[in-house]
């Protein structure tokens, strides 16, 4: 059973939605220097349809994470599937539902899969991390 996440956004539900699925959008939010930052996003957003991301190091070093995305509900809800080269044995379904709060969004992510409990705990802090880039990246735009 999937751990739920929740997390307050400060925009629409739309726009937390696009921030997750739109590229372009992805690629300018999703990292940060000193971590690692994600240098393209390749992606067929339709039920059943695949996505590809390449990352970088600081350091250099290329990494990448694949996957299909399993359904599609804009802007509430988005399910996805998650293999990352680093962990190639491992692959998850990624369950993000979006609310509108009096905040902007509610966010509810939860993570499907045979995860250890030190696994499970890494990828919870990973969320709260690559939610906390989204949210600053939502708050220096403006909505």
């Amino acid at each position: 059973m999937p751990t739920e996440q929740y997390f307050e956004v400060s925009c629409s539900p739309d726009r937390a939605f696009d921030g997750f699925t739109d590229r372009a959008k992805i690629v300018d939010w999703w990292g940060d220097p000193n971590v690692y930052k994600t240098v393209s996003w390749t992606a067929d957003l339709r039920d059943g349809g695949s996505w590809r991301a390449e990352f970088e190091a600081p350091d250099g070093a290329r990494f990448g994470a694949e996957g299909m995305y399993v359904s599609i509900d804009r802007p509430t809800r988005l399910e996805w599937t998650w293999k990352a080269d680093w962990e190639p044995e491992v692959e998850k379904t990624i369950h993000m539902s979006f609310i509108p709060s009096p905040a902007g969004t509610k966010m509810i992510v939860a993570t499907e899969g045979h995860l250890s409990a030190e696994a499970q705990s890494q990828d919870e802090a990973a969320w709260a991390m690559i939610v906390g880039w989204f949210n600053r990246a939502v708050s220096e735009q403006g909505e």
